[in-house]
């Protein structure tokens, strides 16, 4: 095919199959494969030079469903002189990579296990490695849900997937469940060390997404980082090993292991022996959680707990909230709904099962080196690590030094006593005579009046101060020692500014100096005050060309941080030509501030009157207009009036050359230096051109010869 447009390219209107065959490669191996079909486009079919189109060009149009798109586009090569594109399903070149792919596989039956266990199980436990087949790569999510659908549709298969994106992969709109699908495995980039056992994980920017009822969706070992992410839909969404760092809001999630900035969700539920670490803030209406759980709140993270239902599980466990705290920051716990953790019988007997709640020391687990305390964004970070002596969550429990502290919040509207006897909080008290680390619970004094000596009711307000039991010092006498820290009761509970709405902003221009934009934050309709509840901070704003952020950071009854990006538009870089109105301008100094342009060319040749502003805006920035480049309006037949602004220091080389109808000029600039050879010739022979009274004589000698007829006048 000559030459390349769009217009040009072969049409396929049904699909057909063009069979198999044997072939032998270069190297003498000998292989049975499809028959395939090249398109070449050329540039001169006598000396037949290949042309290159480019990536993400149609190169062939398949007037047909995707299901029968599906086999025709896996045997379509587009060749070109290095290497052969492919074409994706809108018959769009591409060349696929390790990191710029979606890679498609397809979970099936093998050996005794359903696609759906196979699919369940994968990076989970055990699964058998043929249960698990790739079907196909694409350039985007969006192109890979339709190849799914199709795939579906044509092979009836089982319907259970994996998505696997690369690292430089395009995401496209909202994540979804395919038409066909029953359930979307997703996982993300990750460089992961084997020598090491390490994940290396590489972000991706995933804002949206939907699970549509009776499906499921579960992201495996994918790190997103992005402003905000949303799950719609009453389909179940699974965190199995995902790393959040985005402000998510859910209806329904199930957590399998995951890491989360800001998790907002309705309702939550876990797998056995999981673990959810939250950097800033959780709140759930409700929890149906395995008692094996343990939930961790970074320094300074928030988490406001609603119902907790543990009932329908029998296993010893008790579900655990580890605090961290760094000497500066603490996590906070708030209690806002009923503590429905059930019971357990071990050996017989029947216990109520309690939440443990303990402060975690991240500074003494950092000087042990134990990669939980991390930030929880780094892309190393591991949920625990490797089996050492001595080395657990409960050994890096916060040595207590008799502070007074809150240690948990409790909805004021919840039964009290019931509250308060299904929490247990522990801490560390030092070391004893043998050296060992003293642990203890700590107690309500005023449930526990009856049972020791000396102890005090506590009540202090809406305040239950706490005591423990030291058992170690005299083994033959307990003693209850009170300690200022309490619990508190509570009518209100702190919000998080991750879901408030902030306004847009537009783009800014870079005038030498950081770039502050102010905003306004709403949350549930009430305007929210600047240094009272929230403070501002700003990232990446000092740049022409770049996304800059304002962060928005909780502060008074508000945690949490809310980001707006914005543009500073990009200064038009030397050499690079923009329209502006009728005009064409070439950048010949690049600057925010003092730039300059010529005047390139007309839009269109057939212009009759043009006037040379002293300024123009390019993408907001203002330049002045110094110039009339050489043949900016040569062979502008029609053009009959020219006005030159007052900042024109030169015209170019035959810029008017030919312009046969112009019969008036007005030049207004008292600064013109140069005028370049045959600038004129080919004007009217009628034509007058005004200049600056100060400047005739100076300017009738500037432009003597440049091609104009001698009627040709030059006066004031």
């Amino acid at each position: 095919m000559e030459g390349y447009s769009e217009k040009k390219v072969p049409v396929f209107h049904k699909a057909f199959d063009w069979g198999t065959g044997e072939f032998d490669g270069e190297n003498g191996e000998h292989r049975i494969g499809q028959y395939g079909i090249g398109i070449q486009y050329v540039g001169d079919f006598e000396k037949w030079e290949m042309l290159d189109i480019g990536q993400n060009k149609v190169a062939a149009k398949f007037d047909m469903s995707d299901v029968d798109a599906l086999g025709m586009i896996e045997r379509f090569v587009v060749a070109v002189p290095d290497n052969d594109y492919l074409l994706d399903m809108d018959g769009k070149t591409w060349r696929p990579n390790e990191d710029n792919n979606i890679g498609i596989e397809m979970f099936q039956a093998c050996e005794g296990m359903s696609a759906q266990e196979i699919f369940e199980a994968y990076r989970k436990r055990e699964w058998p490695e043929g249960g698990c087949e790739g079907i196909g790569m694409v350039p985007s999510t969006a192109l890979a849900e339709r190849y799914m659908t199709a795939y579906q549709k044509k092979n009836n298969a089982d319907g259970y997937y994996l998505m696997h994106i690369g690292a430089k992969a395009k995401i496209s709109g909202t994540l979804t469940v395919p038409d066909g699908v029953k359930a979307l495995k997703v996982e993300g980039p990750n460089n992961y060390d084997e020598s090491t056992d390490t994940d290396h994980f590489i972000p991706v920017d995933i804002s949206s997404v939907n699970v549509p009822a009776g499906k499921k969706l579960s992201f495996f070992k994918t790190f997103v980082k992005s402003n905000s992410m949303t799950f719609t839909g009453a389909g179940e969404a699974e965190l199995l090993n995902a790393r959040l760092n985005t402000n998510v809001t859910a209806e329904k999630i199930k957590i399998a292991d995951a890491v989360v900035k800001s998790l907002d969700c309705k309702e939550l539920t876990s797998e056995e022996s999981v673990c959810l670490v939250v950097s800033e803030y959780l709140s759930f209406d409700k929890a149906v959680i395995n008692p094996d759980m343990v939930i961790y709140g970074q320094p300074g993270a928030y988490l406001k707990f609603g119902e907790i239902d543990s009932t329908g599980y029998s296993q010893t466990a008790i579900p655990m909230v580890y605090l961290g705290t760094n000497g500066k920051q603490t996590a906070k716990l708030y209690i806002g709904g009923a503590l429905k953790l059930g019971t357990y019988e071990p050996e017989g007997e029947t216990y109520s099962r309690n939440l443990i709640t303990r402060l975690f020391d991240t500074k003494e687990a950092q000087a042990a080196g134990v990669p939980v305390s991390k930030d929880c964004f780094d892309p190393t970070y591991k949920y625990a690590w490797d089996e050492v002596d001595d080395n657990d969550w409960f050994f890096f429990t916060k040595l207590y030094k008799n502070e007074e502290m809150s240690l948990v919040t409790i909805n004021s509207s919840l039964d009290e006593e019931y509250s308060i006897n299904r929490l247990l909080a522990q801490f560390n008290f030092g070391k004893g005579a043998d050296g060992q680390r003293l642990y203890g619970v700590v107690l309500p004094r005023y449930i526990h009046l009856d049972e020791f000596e000396g102890l005090t009711a506590g009540i202090d307000g809406n305040k239950r101060r706490l005591f423990y039991i030291d058992w170690w010092t005299n083994e033959e006498k307990v003693k209850a020692v009170e300690i200022p820290a309490y619990y508190e009761f509570s009518g209100q509970s702190l919000n998080s500014i991750a879901s408030a709405q902030i306004s847009t902003i537009k783009t800014q221009l870079y005038a030498g100096k950081a770039i502050t934009p102010s905003v306004t934050v709403t949350l549930n309709g009430k305007k929210l005050k600047k240094g009272t509840d929230y403070t501002v901070s700003y990232a990446n704003n000092t740049k022409a060309g770049s996304t800059a952020s304002v962060i928005i950071t909780g502060k008074g009854n508000y945690v949490g941080t809310a980001i707006q990006n914005f543009e500073i538009a990009a200064v038009p870089a030397k050499g690079k030509v923009y329209t502006v109105g009728s005009l064409k301008y070439k950048v010949t100094k690049s600057a925010y501030k003092n730039g300059t342009v010529s005047v390139y060319a007309p839009t269109k040749k057939t212009l009759t009157s043009v006037t040379v502003p002293a300024t123009v805006k390019i993408n907001g920035y203002t330049f002045q207009v110094t110039a009339i480049g050489n043949n900016a309006f040569s062979g502008c037949t029609k053009l009959k009036s020219v006005k030159i602004g007052s900042k024109v220091t030169s015209i170019g080389k035959q810029a008017f050359n030919g312009c046969k109808a112009l019969t008036s000029m007005t030049i207004s600039t008292n600064a013109l230096k140069t005028v370049g050879s045959s600038a004129l010739k080919g004007i009217s022979a009628k034509a007058v051109i005004k200049v600056p009274a100060a400047k005739l004589s100076a300017y009738q000698k500037l432009l003597k010869g440049k091609g104009q007829k001698a009627s040709v006048k030059i006066t004031k």
